[in-house]
């Protein structure tokens, strides 16, 4: 084809790997300028490929849109019924953006006469009204063929997770860790837990970048780096195809009548409740072989229920009581010893004293909790990895906590003021990464003590360090020593500052191995009257800066930046969002040139009452929006 112009469309390409596509891009190389390949795929590695030049990641379809499509299909002779936007809205919640979908919908709705077979179809699971000769299955189970082994089963198994639930990368790779469906092998396997992990992070990826779970975050650029906070989710359709492909050994139960269902060989329930009628979970007690329980609801029963189950759960590996009305533990959850994962998130325990004899337990939630004050001791947990207290009000930490040197993940530590909770704990955990939120500084009481915990060794992706609001325990020099001395891992990405008493920033701030930092917050420093050059920053994306009550001025120091040459260069080269808030005595900001703030999107300014003006900036066309509230005495 070496004087041919072609134009060449490959067509729905599930898979492809080097080997095939090289020898095809040689045979196509000389052909006359201008020829063109068009590939479409659902799968992302096959642009990687391909080596595309330019890539179309296509969006849903409008509501809208998904409406009309089907509405072409389901009334060709423009016939219409009653109820219609009723039906388009059940429509909208089924198609989710789908053209497939929409027209697959619509041909079924016009094969149909009565009402009761249209609601059908949209109060039930796609397979059991449509069956599986239909479009939308044909498509799906083309790509699910195409699956590895050990995806398909991480697939149908992902299908527990209540439909239309967002869920982060972290979660869904536990649970599957728990039921052990990652089996590693060679060099992954003489890494132990944490090669197990990132294996089930590949393979999250991959069903991700063939479309079987999709993120539901809309600014992604901003995450850069914590990939593993976005939001997912299973699109419905995709979640009925994988609940109908694991209908064997998992359970979704909403209502008593879907109790015929329950056999001896499912091993994962879903149990959801919908109303106030309680559902028995006694009756499950008889299947001997549950591995996992996840449950939802707000109603009182759920109490009721929790107790109701007896001891007969030896294989139980995951528990999820998440998100419901339980007020304490039954003593038979201590017995569940293959138990791998427990959720008590957003519930109203007060004690959880029962899971000190769950010596297997390696993920442990206590997520925004708000009766729970104290926890138990807990070194007996020495296989626990992962142990999470985001907003739980808890006054302390169990004492001799760092003796679970195993954990990878603790999201909240409260420093002590006794020997057994120091934040000394801290050091022996060297497996760390993630985020980790340090509380009470004011108990540190020198710079050894900071040192002690060794935050430079762990390779955290996000930190924050807070002093409580009411404390005269630091002197500003001892402050300015233990922040010194809590020096974090250099490629952090993220930091968070909270009440600091001290009376200057931090020396390793703006340090050239901290170049990675995004987002910064620092919030009520006490005693400081400048702030650091965070102009330095080349990656610094979003800045907050609140509460700085004796900062008067902010001059050229701020956005100071030099590169290795010694050169000036722009300041803030990729900031998007600056905000500062409530600073009652900073009167001037100057020292800004015209090409710092490149990249500048949005800027908030407000409670900065004695501000009396703004530098110059260039507005740039990338700038948003510009919010100036409680100035009283800027001057235009």
């Amino acid at each position: 084809m070496s004087e041919t112009k072609f134009f060449i469309v490959l067509d729905g390409i599930l898979e492809i790997n080097e080997d095939d596509w090289n020898p095809l891009k040689a045979a196509l190389r000389d052909g006359v300028r201008g020829s063109k390949i068009l590939i479409t795929t659902q799968n992302q590695y096959v642009a990687k490929i391909t080596g595309s030049i330019y890539t179309l990641s296509l969006d849903c379809l409008s509501n809208d849109d998904c409406r009309s499509l089907f509405e072409e299909k389901a009334f060709p002779c423009g016939r219409s019924c009653g109820n219609l936007e009723e039906i388009l809205e059940k429509v909208d919640t089924k198609c989710r953006g789908v053209p497939l979908v929409a027209r697959t919908l619509g041909h079924f709705f016009n094969s149909k006469t009565y009402r009761h077979d249209w609601d059908a179809i949209l109060e039930s699971d796609l397979w059991s009204i449509l069956g599986v000769n239909n479009d939308i299955f044909r498509a799906l189970s083309s790509s699910y063929l195409k699956l590895p082994t050990c995806l398909k089963q991480l697939l149908a198994y992902s299908s527990i997770i209540p439909k239309g639930h967002k869920f982060d990368k972290d979660k869904l790779v536990h649970l599957w860790m728990a039921e052990g469906f990652i089996k590693p092998e060679g060099f992954v396997q003489q890494q132990g837990s944490i090669g197990i992990e990132n294996l089930g992070y590949d393979y999250f990826n991959d069903l991700a970048s063939r479309s079987f779970i999709q993120c539901t975050d809309t600014n992604q650029s901003s995450n850069e780096g914590s990939d593993n906070q976005l939001e997912y989710e299973m699109h419905h359709v995709v979640h009925d195809f994988a609940y109908f492909i694991s209908q064997y050994n998992c359970l979704k139960m909403e209502n008593l009548e879907q109790l015929e269902r329950l056999s001896s060989d499912i091993r994962h329930l879903s149990l959801l409740c919908k109303n106030r009628r309680e559902m028995a979970l006694q009756a499950i007690n008889e299947v001997g072989n549950i591995r996992t329980i996840l449950r939802r609801c707000q109603h009182t029963p759920v109490i009721h229920e929790v107790y109701s189950l007896d001891r007969g759960f030896e294989n139980l590996r995951v528990l999820d009581l998440s998100d419901t009305s339980i007020n304490a533990l039954p003593e038979f959850i201590g017995c569940l010893k293959q138990l791998l994962h427990l959720d008590l998130s957003r519930t109203y325990i007060s004690s959880c004293k029962e899971i000190c004899r769950l010596s297997r337990l390696q993920c442990l939630k206590l997520m925004e909790c708000p009766e729970l004050r104290t926890l138990p001791e807990m070194e007996e947990l020495t296989s626990l990895r992962h142990l999470h207290l985001d907003q739980t009000p808890l006054l302390d930490m169990p004492r001799n906590i760092g003796r679970i040197t195993s954990l990878e993940t603790l999201s909240h530590f409260i420093v002590g003021s006794e020997e057994e909770n120091k934040i000394g704990e801290l050091k022996g955990m060297a497996a760390f990464k993630g985020s980790l939120h340090i509380s009470k500084l004011e108990h540190v009481n020198n710079a050894e003590e900071a040192s002690d915990a060794a935050l430079v060794k762990k390779e955290l992706r996000e930190l924050t360090l807070e002093w409580s609001e009411r404390q005269n325990y630091q002197s500003p020099n001892v402050a300015d020593e233990v922040l010194d001395n809590l020096q974090p891992y250099e490629k952090i990405k993220e930091l968070h500052i909270l009440g600091f008493g001290g009376s200057r920033p931090p020396t390793w701030m703006v340090q050239p191995d901290f170049s990675n930092l995004l987002t910064v917050f620092l919030h009520g420093f006490k005693n400081c009257k400048f702030l650091p050059p965070l102009g330095q920053l080349p990656y610094l994306q979003s800045l907050g800066i609140s509460k700085m009550d004796f900062v008067t001025e902010m001059g050229a120091y701020f956005g100071k930046r030099r590169n290795r040459n010694g050169r000036e260069v722009p300041a803030f080269p990729s900031l998007l969002m600056l905000k500062f808030e409530d600073m009652p005595r900073w009167k001037r900001w100057d020292g800004v040139k015209e090409d710092d703030f490149p990249r500048l999107v949005k800027l908030t300014i407000t409670k900065c009452p004695v501000l009396e003006g703004l530098p110059t900036l260039k507005l740039k066309d990338c700038m948003k929006a510009m919010i100036l509230c409680g100035i009283e005495g800027l001057k235009f």
